[in-house]
């Protein structure tokens, strides 16, 4: 009895190796197979994510830009000001120079301003 036991249980051990065994596969059945994905879910999260990252940069980025724009622009207005205020006074010393060259202009300057007189001229200075 016991040898038929035996027998018994090998056929029961062995009918189990083979039921296990049985649903392994070949490895060309292994290649042919998709692995699971991680789930679809997380893969939407991350990009999500990655996006939301990219949009905030982007925003940062133009706003700090437009700033910069501004405070240029308003750098532009101010030497555009000067530039012109520089120009009116090179063109009156341009008429400066021009009215310097003449002689009539010369002697009146110097008369006003250095009180120059003519020969046998008096000046008489007043109080205002």
């Amino acid at each position: 009895m016991l040898a038929a036991e035996r027998s018994g249980s090998a056929s029961f051990i062995l009918a189990g190796i083979i039921r296990r065994f049985s649903n392994l596969m070949t490895p060309q059945e292994l290649s042919h197979t998709t692995r699971p994905s991680k789930s679809p879910n997380r893969l939407m999260k991350l990009l999500s994510f990655i996006m939301v990252s990219l949009l905030i940069w982007a925003c940062v980025t133009l706003w700090e830009q437009m700033g910069q724009f501004s405070a240029k622009g308003e750098q532009l207005a101010e030497l555009k000001a000067k530039l012109d205020e520089t120009n009116k006074v090179h063109d009156d010393l341009k008429r400066e120079i021009a009215r310097l060259n003449d002689p009539e202009y010369k002697e009146e300057k110097a008369r006003k301003e250095l009180r120059v007189a003519k020969p046998g001229e008096t000046i008489f200075d007043l109080p205002n």
